[in-house]
């Protein structure tokens, strides 16, 4: 039994306002999983849906010249409509064009490196992370190989 769309987009929703509160933004990773009761919600998706589906919409209604076309989208927009002013209440929401999000790869670099330098494995940094090895290399800068004399 599947939800139907309306407490689907709620669900999101909630979901959104739960990242912006933690993260103090809705510029969501394209690729984010946010966990809402134990379900995992494909919140980038979503976010990038809605902003994709605006644009999408708004183009094809002020360039419609079939009537009947026309009436199918606007009826379509008027529904868009709705769930746009509920996005428009989640603090931080934006259409677009985005900024790049905060530095958290910065924050998240930095303790890379941190925990690097304090002996953490390049393995386990990696694991933990979910990044490459290579990556953990290109953040962590070039190795110290000491010099044997």
């Amino acid at each position: 039994m599947g939800m139907d769309n309306d407490l689907r987009f709620q669900w999101y929703v909630v979901a959104l306002k739960q990242y912006a509160e933690r993260e103090g933004h809705c510029r969501v990773p394209a690729l984010h999983v946010e966990v809402l009761e134990g379900m995992e919600i494909k919140l980038g998706s979503f976010v990038s849906y809605q902003r994709q589906r605006r644009r999408r919409l708004e183009t094809a209604v002020s360039r419609s010249t079939d009537s009947a076309a026309f009436s199918r989208l606007t009826q379509t927009y008027e529904k868009f409509v709705e769930r746009k002013e509920v996005l428009e209440t989640v603090p931080g929401w934006e259409w677009g064009p985005l900024r790049p999000g905060p530095a958290s790869k910065a924050v998240r670099n930095d303790e890379i490196q941190q925990r690097y330098h304090s002996g953490t494995q390049v393995k386990t940094l990696a694991d933990e992370y979910d990044l490459s090895r290579q990556r953990i290399h290109q953040i962590v800068g070039p190795r110290y190989e000491p010099a044997y004399g």
